[in-house]
């Protein structure tokens, strides 16, 4: 019981991380976009044209943060049932990379992809599935990081995740 509260803790905590790197981008860009507005006008040069372009960027970025925080809303969510539906496997495993994909750049972890179009669909419950593939991902980014840290010779951090048909099921796999 101990060990595995202490895995999901340690789960979410590199989650944590990964949202907050990602959400820490385009906070950064809103804090450089407001400077350089003061500065502009300060020296008597702010344009409505520069002014538009400005608000341009800001909507993209406050639209970028509230992405991720309805991705992590939708992800977080306790469901007391298991609800089944069709669901774009390709399109889960998507939304899923969006929260890991920057705890494996900080780790220098290659990610490969390999995701077959035209998929189809899958019965199954979205939520618990991306559960699943973030659990997969994590447990390959400790796999890794292990590997690397125990090899005597250079080793190449990476994780492939990739989906295909065969024999009309549908194929996750994740090396």
């Amino acid at each position: 019981e101990i060990i595995n509260r202490k895995s999901k803790l340690e789960s979410l905590g590199k989650l944590a991380a990964g949202i907050a790197h990602e959400i820490n981008q385009p906070v950064g860009g809103i804090s450089l976009i407001a400077d350089n507005i003061l500065i502009k006008h300060q020296r008597k040069e702010l344009t409505e044209e520069y002014l538009k372009s400005k608000h341009h960027l800001l909507s993209e970025s406050v639209n970028k943060i509230r992405n991720i925080i309805n991705q992590v809303r939708t992800f977080s969510r306790v469901q007391q049932f298991v609800s089944l539906e069709k669901i774009d496997l390709n399109n889960v495993i998507n939304n899923s990379l969006m929260i890991i994909t920057p705890q494996f750049n900080k780790h220098n972890i290659n990610l490969s992809l390999g995701l077959e179009e035209n998929l189809g669909f899958i019965l199954g419950d979205k939520y618990k599935t991306e559960q699943v593939i973030l659990n997969l991902l994590t447990n390959a980014e400790d796999a890794v990081d292990q590997r690397a840290q125990f090899s005597k010779e250079s080793y190449q951090k990476e994780v492939g995740i990739s989906t295909f048909k065969e024999n009309g099921n549908v194929i996750l796999e994740v090396k």
